[in-house]
């Protein structure tokens, strides 16, 4: 219980994007915002390719923890579905 309390807490706050849009200025904000509001080459175009390997490096700490940690995930879950 504690593990799955410990995923979900992380995943919410490192995906959280509208409390730092809103609270914190340019130079200390996250990646997420960072992402969304920077990266335009000279003419004002986004530029595509950091902005995918940006995505890449954001989920890349989710799927990390969650690789280490599904056997427990999991196996709560699935435990507390066993009647008897």
């Amino acid at each position: 219980m504690i593990l799955t309390a410990l995923l979900l807490s992380f995943t919410w706050s490192w995906g959280d994007f509208l409390a730092p849009k809103l609270l914190l200025n340019v130079d200390n904000t996250t990646l997420a915002v960072a992402m969304s509001s920077g990266y335009l080459d000279p003419m004002g175009n986004p530029m595509i390719n950091i902005q995918a390997v940006g995505a890449l490096l954001y989920l890349l700490p989710v799927v990390v923890i969650f690789s280490f940690t599904q056997r427990y995930f999991m196996g709560s879950s699935l435990g507390s579905a066993v009647k008897g």
